[in-house]
């Protein structure tokens, strides 16, 4: 049992623009829920579509409304109509932040301080800013470029210095080193968590809903013998790739493998959250018209409880981002990248385009010894290790 001490009562804004930082943000809010009953939680959903998108799964749904308090902010392509809403979002912002509790306000970006209003009228009536990362795969096994990365940090120590935390969930962050080592800048200001999908309210929440999602497939296609889920990429997400049908070919080829090899399975896709329906992915539907295939988009921590298998169609940051689950990369590599650049994390690649790749992926999903080699799990061990729940940390320093 965490001695809370005495908690200064305060509401906590969790500002929302995209599906990956929900996913970080909930299973955190949830955790400080249970353990700290006397902060009120808001959610403030910047689109509307992207929050219709999150919650159109109801277990989700059901935690947010009983858990939390929800804003979604209301939008228009008209830019008048625009405008209205944008007045009008802010004034529900600011009654909150005058006749409220004191009030900190996590963002998920850095570039966050563009929003003046908000930020200012916050640090007016007393209230601290927080950058809490969205992040929480391995940015040491990105193939991107630190330019990249640095896109999305202030350079400016001025700007640095207006955050009065920085928040992350995993040690293995480039953003979070990067701010680590920049002078002038208070290590006290900078807090490390431990990753999100660790908490147990979160591992109790998933586990509920893994059940009840095997209980609909099996009421909906009465019998299977394993699920395998598939992760794509975007259409043209081909920097690391040989070709733009490297993706499709990969996919097709997943697909009629699994098909040959495990007949009664189920096969879930779950496309990148910016584009959950790609070109490519039509494509191979349009050749292979089957009801074993279903489109999804659940959570991948849920979907590491249900799947046999995760396979990959390009490299992407659910290699390292989800644990616990035996993956397959797939990706169609040009030549200069290292086919072995996640070996560690339960990560095995398989040359898509190999004569022999049937009777290798035959293997590979009915015979785990594969995996059992403490090379290809050592680093995600580490990982957890590294980066086990202190949400307490997060507590002990914004209660000041």
């Amino acid at each position: 049992m965490i001695n809370k001490g005495k908690i200064i009562k305060k509401n906590l804004f969790f500002f929302i623009y995209q599906e990956l930082e929900f996913h970080n943000f909930f299973p955190t809010a949830l955790e400080i829920k249970r353990k700290y009953s006397d902060f009120t939680i808001y959610f403030v959903f910047t689109n509307f579509s992207k929050y219709k998108e999150i919650v159109k799964h109801k277990f989700i749904e059901k935690e947010l409304k009983k858990n939390f308090k929800l804003y979604v902010f209301k939008g228009s392509k008209n830019y008048i109509t625009q405008k209205f809403f944008s007045i009008t979002n802010n004034i529900k912002l600011l009654l909150k932040l005058m006749f409220g509790k004191k009030t900190l306000i996590f963002f998920p970006r850095l570039s966050m301080l563009n929003q003046d209003f908000i930020v200012y009228l916050c640090k007016f009536f007393g209230g601290k800013i927080i950058y809490l990362s969205p992040d929480r795969f391995c940015h040491s096994t990105s193939l991107m470029n630190r330019e990249q990365f640095k896109k999305g940090i202030i350079d400016n120590k001025k700007k640095i210095n207006f955050f009065d935390y920085f928040v992350f969930f995993n040690k293995d962050n480039f953003i979070y080193n990067y701010i680590k080592n920049l002078h002038n800048t208070d290590s006290k200001k900078i807090i490390h968590i431990g990753l999100p999908n660790m908490y147990s309210t979160w591992k109790n929440l998933i586990k509920k809903a893994a059940l009840q999602i095997k209980k609909n497939l099996i009421h909906k296609h009465k019998s299977y013998s394993s699920i395998y889920t598939i992760i794509g990429g975007k259409d043209g997400d081909s920097q690391f790739l040989k070709s733009n049908k490297s993706q499709h070919d990969s996919l097709l080829r997943i697909i009629n493998n699994l098909c040959l090899n495990d007949p009664k399975c189920l096969i879930l896709f779950k496309g990148h959250p910016r584009q959950p329906m790609p070109i490519y992915l039509k494509k191979v539907l349009e050749k292979i018209k089957s009801k074993k295939i279903i489109q999804t988009s659940v959570n991948v921590d849920i979907l590491s409880l249900i799947s046999k298998r995760f396979f990959f169609t390009s490299p992407t940051g659910v290699l390292t981002h989800t644990q616990n689950v035996k993956k397959i990369d797939f990706s169609d590599y040009r030549k200069k990248f290292n086919k072995n650049f996640f070996k560690g994390y339960r990560v095995l690649h398989i040359n898509s385009k190999n004569s022999s790749t049937s009777e290798k992926l035959n293997k590979l999903i009915f015979d785990d010894k594969f995996f059992s080699d403490k090379r290809n799990y050592n680093k995600e061990v580490d990982l957890i290790k590294k980066n086990y729940p202190k949400i307490h940390s997060l507590i002990k320093e914004i209660n000041n």
